[in-house]
């Protein structure tokens, strides 16, 4: 096994007097050895003698580092430290913590990682032992982290880490998809699984869920929070009759009665004030541009390059995260829908749930569980009758999620 490899040579290192200090996949080679795949740790470049350095300067990659590596004092457990989020890494397809290198120092002072659900008891408490901050309770050599790995992989079986598709799921609300993650809305809980399906979290049910590349919003409790693969960040309360838009690099468009109001980051800008008639806002393109809907007695769209007229007012504004083509929904029937590409305005009837764009056309659930597909730059609309009736679609560039009415969750 590779990550053993990997372990087996830190060892070997430790036991010569010899601390890495930058363990990371980037520093991990592999190589062919008669006819077998074998791993290699390398770049001992800020590497040193001796398994207690006392007072050094904090030094190593940021996502990788130990807690008392970033306060000047520490010894060959930061090597351990290293390993557990390695192992935290390959299990999860994604580290424990993101951010900037301040973000990523204050998560590894005063942060536990997330442990995901699916994973077996005894990887979890070795996770827990390697990744502890207190250096008195960690693992305390290599050697010991790769004989408690051992038993995790003998306890854990051959087939752990198997895809768990469909999911059984009674009570599907909503359906919504990041880079990495599956989000399950129900009645009774809101739950993560990765991409293959595994559940990683399960927590208190919210009222609204959209995701767009790597970020979640979550809306419940008149409280609105954006996730970035666990981490959280309030943005503030806001009304139930606030309409909320998600951009693909976390950017929030909010419509209030005082307006739109656009949080990006920390800033707060007032696109738009009081009394400007806004019903819907959107970020599309590659760009992330701003799509603003007027309404009042000549609506209009607004967008970077001038406005186009619009039939009638418009409740919702649905994009691409590639294209500029938008399809917009009449605010006085839900049914009647606007397709914008290159300034022409198209109409369409047609019942169908929420849009979501997989950077080709857009997908829907119509009123009898099909599946709509629409192209905007043509006015195609296709359906597609599956053999069991659908809920939910969650869709992007990289893949597409089902919900059917009978609650199970499917990849496509």
């Amino acid at each position: 096994m590779i990550f053993r490899s990997v372990c087996e040579a830190v060892a070997w290192a430790h036991d010569r007097g010899v601390m890495h200090r930058d363990l990371k996949p980037e520093n991990i080679l592999l190589a062919h050895r008669e006819g077998s795949l074998v791993a290699k740790v390398g770049d001992f470049g800020i590497s040193t003698l001796g398994t207690d350095l006392g007072a050094r300067s904090a030094i190593g990659s940021p996502a990788y580092m130990a807690p008392e590596q970033f306060c000047d004092h520490y010894d060959h457990r930061v090597d351990v430290y290293a390993l557990g989020i390695l192992l935290y890494e390959l299990l999860h397809r994604r580290r424990p913590f993101s951010g900037s290198p301040a973000q990523l120092m204050a998560s590894h002072l005063r942060r536990e990682p997330a442990i995901a659900a699916w994973i077996p008891k005894g990887f979890q408490r070795l996770l827990r032992r390697a990744l502890a901050k207190k250096v008195e309770k960690r693992i305390s050599s290599v050697a010991q982290f790769v004989d408690e790995f051992e038993r995790a992989v003998v306890a854990a079986g051959p087939r752990f880490d198997r895809a768990a598709w469909p999911l059984a799921q009674v009570d599907v609300c909503s359906l919504a998809h990041t880079r990495e993650e599956v989000w399950v809305s129900g009645r009774a809980s809101l739950r993560r699984h990765d991409l293959a399906g595994r559940l990683l979290m399960e927590e208190a049910p919210c009222e609204e869920i959209q995701a767009r590349g790597g970020f979640a919003l979550l809306r419940r409790a008149g409280a609105v929070d954006i996730d970035l693969g666990g981490l959280r960040k309030r943005l503030g309360d806001v009304s139930p009759e606030t309409r909320l838009a998600l951009g693909f690099h976390g950017a929030v468009a909010m419509v209030q009665e005082e307006g739109l109001l656009v949080v990006e980051g920390a800033r707060h800008n007032r696109v738009h004030g009081g009394g400007s008639g806004v019903t819907a806002a959107q970020f599309f393109g590659r760009d992330q541009s701003l799509a603003v809907a007027l309404g009042g007695p000549a609506p209009r769209l607004l967008l970077p390059r001038g406005e186009v007229a619009i039939p009638e007012a418009v409740s919702a504004i649905y994009a691409h995260d590639d294209r500029r083509d938008l399809v917009l929904r009449a605010a006085a029937d839900e049914t009647r829908l606007y397709l914008v590409s290159e300034g022409r305005v198209t109409a369409v009837d047609a019942a169908c749930g929420p849009l979501a764009s997989d950077g080709d056309g857009f997908f829907a659930i119509g009123a009898a569980g099909d599946l709509l597909s629409l192209h905007v730059a043509s006015g195609r609309v296709a359906r597609t009758r599956w053999e069991t009736r659908l809920a939910h679609v969650s869709a992007s560039e990289e893949r597409l999620f089902f919900a059917t009415a009978a609650g199970a969750v499917v990849a496509a």
